[in-house]
C-alpha cells in the first residue's frame, strides 16, 4: 500500500489500488480524491476529518471496496456520499469517539467496523435493509446500549445476519 504524506499535485493520473493517509493530521478535505478511479481501498484514519471534509468527495471513488475512516472527529455523517459507492463492502469508523449518527449506506455492504464509537445512538435498525451485509462490530458503543429501541433493533440485526 502506498502511504502519502501529502498530496501531490496530479495524484489522479496515477492508477492507485490501495491508498493509505493515515495518521496525516493536517487533512481537512479530502476534494484531491476526485480522480482515483481505480482506487480500491482507502484509508484515511486518524486524519483529523471532520463532518464537512467526509461529506460530498467520496461520491467518484466508483472503484471503492474498502474504506477506512477511523480514528477521525465526525459527528453525523448522514449527509455524505458513502451511498454512492456502488462496490464498498467494508467500512472501517473504529474510534470516532464523537460520531452520532451513520450515513446510508451501499447496497453492497458487507462489513461495518464501529467500535469505540461512544456517542453513536439508534443506527442498527437501519442495518437490517443490508442484505449483503455479513458481519458488525458495534464494541464499546455506550450510546447504543442508552435508547431501550436498541434492544430490539440488536434482535433484529443479530436474526438478519444468521
Amino acid at each position: 500500500m502506498f502511504k502519502a504524506r501529502k498530496v501531490a499535485r496530479g495524484i489522479g493520473t496515477y492508477s492507485l489500488k490501495p491508498l493509505s493517509f493515515h495518521g496525516c493530521k493536517g487533512m481537512t478535505d479530502i476534494f484531491f480524491l476526485s480522480g482515483l478511479f481505480s482506487l480500491r481501498k482507502l484509508d484515511l484514519s486518524d486524519c483529523c476529518i471532520l463532518d464537512e471534509g467526509i461529506a460530498s468527495d467520496l461520491g467518484c471513488l466508483s472503484s471503492l471496496i474498502e474504506l477506512n475512516i477511523s480514528g477521525n472527529n465526525f459527528v453525523d455523517i448522514s449527509k455524505s456520499s458513502l451511498k454512492m459507492l456502488p462496490r464498498l463492502r467494508i467500512l472501517e469508523l473504529v474510534g470516532c469517539e464523537r460520531l452520532e449518527r451513520l450515513a446510508e449506506l451501499p447496497t453492497t455492504t458487507e462489513e461495518i467496523f464501529a467500535d469505540n464509537c461512544a456517542f453513536l445512538m439508534s443506527s442498527m435498525g437501519i442495518l437490517t435493509n443490508y442484505k449483503m451485509l455479513q458481519q458488525v462490530s458495534f464494541t464499546n458503543c455506550v450510546g447504543l446500549l442508552q435508547n431501550q429501541r436498541t434492544h430490539v433493533m440488536a434482535t433484529s440485526l443479530w436474526l438478519h445476519l444468521f
